[in-house]
């Protein structure tokens, strides 16, 4: 993708530190409302997330129309070459994944410092303290959990559209994979496991 604006040439690594990392930073203080609920904080998350996945498979498709536009996608030593689209379609995607991982990891933090929180009667501020870091660890060791997943789904999903479809939507080259489809596979997913949230939410958590 295009990474120039005007004469100025954009590293593409400014996209994730300034749209997802410097969101996160300034909504680490912002977001207080998850302690008081933090459940409805996760759900919000998996909302965003999923509308995440959605607007990353809408330029990814774009990108294609338009790499197919210019007689990129058949040569695969053409696939290194910079195509008219600009790089800043990505800003959405990248915006909405910032606040969706910082919204779930306060929330999730929230939620493990309420639930399963061992209180005592007395106490310090130093006891306190310390079971919130190891909440803050905890619920680190969750989203790691989730990382872990998100890249058995990448091979669960290649061998899967290859046995399907014939050919895997992940290839060798960028254009000649179908990136766009495994964005809506997420979004599908995200969107399952919100709807199953809701319902063991409201079998188990009615209070």
């Amino acid at each position: 993708m295009n990474p120039h604006v005007g004469r100025l040439l954009v590293p593409i690594i400014v996209l994730p530190i300034c749209f997802q990392g410097y969101l996160k930073a300034y909504l680490a203080n912002q977001i207080k409302w998850c302690a008081a609920d933090p459940r409805f904080g996760i759900a919000v998350s998996k909302i965003i997330a999923t509308l995440c996945c959605i607007t990353a498979a809408k330029v990814e498709t774009r990108r294609l129309g338009v790499v197919r536009s210019e007689g990129l996608i058949e040569d695969d030593d053409k696939d290194t070459k910079t195509i008219s689209m600009t790089m800043f379609w990505l800003v959405p995607q990248f915006l909405l994944l910032g606040l969706a991982e910082e919204l779930s990891e306060k929330s999730i933090v929230c939620f493990f410092t309420d639930k399963l929180e061992i209180k005592t009667p007395e106490e310090d501020k130093a006891t306190k303290e310390s079971k919130n870091m190891y909440m803050k660890i905890f619920a680190q060791a969750v989203s790691g959990v989730g990382i872990i997943c998100g890249v058995l789904s990448v091979y669960a999903v290649g061998e899967t559209s290859a046995r399907v479809g014939g050919s895997s939507w992940f290839q060798f080259t960028l254009n000649r994979s179908r990136l766009d489809n495994y964005y809506w596979t997420l979004a599908a997913l995200t969107a399952i496991n919100l709807v199953l949230d809701l319902l063991v939410r409201c079998v188990v958590f009615r209070d």
